[in-house]
């Protein structure tokens, strides 16, 4: 239940998420893991000073933008052999999503009072259920609509569908977009020796790319008829690959 924390569940952050020095330790391949240094020159934001200096604006990253830098590739190619892991980097991959979950996890539970939290009642009603044992639940965190794949937001989307259905009527399309590894924009991003399945963010943002043309084709182009709303879902199958399902409201 998203609502309630048990006493036995509340744990503080794990390691490699408040320590960023863990990173070249779980990734020495890498290099420069954090960004932080033990040397001369710790101190508090040298790069937001030299930014501010040179009259560009100065900000904070995200760790998942931090993470999304490395995973790019850069026009003219350069020597990025991070991406040449395999096996190595999925599992970075997967670490570091791991990693943005908690933070984000962890800014919920510290946030409460920003979510008014104290509005929902789910623990006055999980203290009413038969066989709750009261003495058992800890303090409460809400996950909000915000959250995505929180129960909240997944009730959301289906509310907002179902709005889409009760206004516009019954969907008249329902179209299946399946990822093609042995797409040309895939296959001539490959290096020597790499795989599809070697690159899951590659095949992502092409699977991307052809979603959004799709949809523009239908809803905006109108190549078979006038849209008026549609609804549209993205899945991962075995093997990283992605397939899309789409519904189109037609105009009558």
């Amino acid at each position: 239940m998203d609502e309630l924390s048990s006493k036995d569940e509340q744990q503080q952050p794990s390691k490699d998420e408040q320590q960023p020095d863990v990173e070249p330790v779980v990734d020495p391949g890498r290099g420069g893991g954090s960004g932080r240094g033990r040397g001369k020159g710790h101190g508090k934001g040298r790069g937001r000073d030299r930014g501010a200096t040179a009259g560009r604006i100065a900000r904070k990253v995200t760790a998942r933008e931090y993470v999304a830098y490395f995973m790019h590739d850069r026009n003219p190619p350069t020597n990025n052999t991070f991406t040449y892991g395999k096996r190595l980097y999925q599992e970075w991959v997967v670490d570091q999503y791991s990693k943005v979950e908690g933070q984000r996890l962890r800014w919920v539970r510290l946030n409460q009072t920003t979510l008014h939290a104290d509005q929902y009642k789910g623990m006055v009603d999980a203290m009413q259920q038969d066989g709750a044992n009261s003495t058992n639940f800890g303090r409460m965190v809400v996950l909000p609509t915000s959250f995505a794949g929180s129960p909240r937001h997944m009730n959301q989307l289906y509310q907002d569908s179902m709005a889409f259905v009760r206004k516009f009527g019954k969907p008249d399309l329902f179209i299946t977009m399946t990822c093609n590894p042995n797409w040309p924009e895939i296959l001539h991003e490959l290096r020597r020796g790499e795989e599809t399945n070697d690159r899951p963010d590659l095949t992502s943002r092409v699977f991307n790319m052809k979603l959004n043309a799709l949809l523009k084709d239908l809803l905006q182009n109108g190549v078979l008829g006038t849209a008026v709303a549609d609804i549209h879902v993205v899945e991962w199958q075995k093997r990283g690959l992605l397939h899309g399902h789409i519904l189109v409201i037609i105009r009558s």
